[in-house]
């Protein structure tokens, strides 16, 4: 039989977790519906579906629909509203490992749909190696002057949803494939925007995302000329899009293997 103080002492503990108890469940649930990121995502979730929820004709469309071109931004831009964004970053990491490539032009279709940074960091989250982010702030800052660009990325990375999604590396790497939009692919200028950064290793990131965006480039026009698109043209068109290719990979042949590794190499591990 326990004694009055003892029992005083066991009542004293069941208050204090019953106390303990509500407390936090009144904190997870203020947390819940005073968070704007959390309120963002459950509206996102209620608004797009997963691949899983996707009817299967529909799902089968789409698979075909993007099999068939290259043009990829074509396809996420047609099946926007069908399947929605979230199921075609489901499809795009099911169907490929790291689907970094892939991703990067549904990120820039979901920032052009959504009109909002915040909103479409939310859809993308960290998804395909955090590449539908790269596309979404490519997309939003590729209509910036170079000055605009510099300017916004000194805090841009520390910001709302960015600063909560993403480490500030990738961010600054993001912002690497924007300045190339805006210098129209210079490589010698973007390289100098990310030395505007104070911080050494934000340099390096900011580098990683132009030389990415380069190297996508340089793919994106060999793409247009592989055989079974060649295939598709008369004689005559034939040779100008030849034409076209060597000129587009006129600086590579004229510098080497090597370039652009061996010209810009203040940041030879980015490259």
């Amino acid at each position: 039989m326990y004694s009055v103080n003892s029992s005083g002492y066991i009542f004293a503990v069941l208050l204090v977790i019953s106390i303990t108890f509500i407390s936090c469940s009144r904190d997870t649930e203020s947390s819940a519906t005073d968070n704007p990121s959390n309120e963002m995502g459950i509206a996102i979730e209620m608004k797009y579906e997963s691949w899983d929820k996707i009817d299967l004709k529909l799902k089968s469309e789409f698979e075909g629909s993007y099999a068939k071109t290259r043009k990829r931004r074509h396809i996420f831009e047609e099946y926007y509203d069908s399947v929605g964004p979230i199921a075609m970053l489901d499809f795009l990491e099911k169907k490929y490992t790291l689907c970094h490539s892939q991703a990067h032009d549904l990120g820039k279709v979901i920032y052009s749909r959504e009109k909002d940074i915040n909103q479409s960091l939310v859809i993308c989250g960290n998804k395909c190696t955090n590449a539908c982010m790269h596309g979404v702030v490519t997309e939003a800052f590729g209509d910036k002057s170079l000055d605009e660009v510099i300017k916004l990325s000194k805090t841009f990375c520390e910001a709302d949803q960015m600063n909560r999604l993403h480490k500030k590396g990738n961010c600054m790497h993001g912002l690497g494939h924007a300045l190339m939009i805006v210098t129209g692919n210079d490589l010698d200028k973007s390289l100098k925007a990310c030395k505007e950064f104070p911080e050494p290793a934000l340099g390096y990131y900011c580098a990683t995302g132009v030389f990415m965006q380069y190297r996508d480039n340089l793919v994106d026009h060999r793409k247009k000329i592989t055989n079974d698109e060649m295939a598709e043209h008369d004689h005559s068109k034939h040779n100008h899009v030849s034409q076209e290719a060597n000129e587009t990979n006129k600086s590579t042949q004229s510098h080497g293997d090597f370039y652009p590794c061996d010209i810009y190499n203040q940041y030879p591990a980015a490259c």
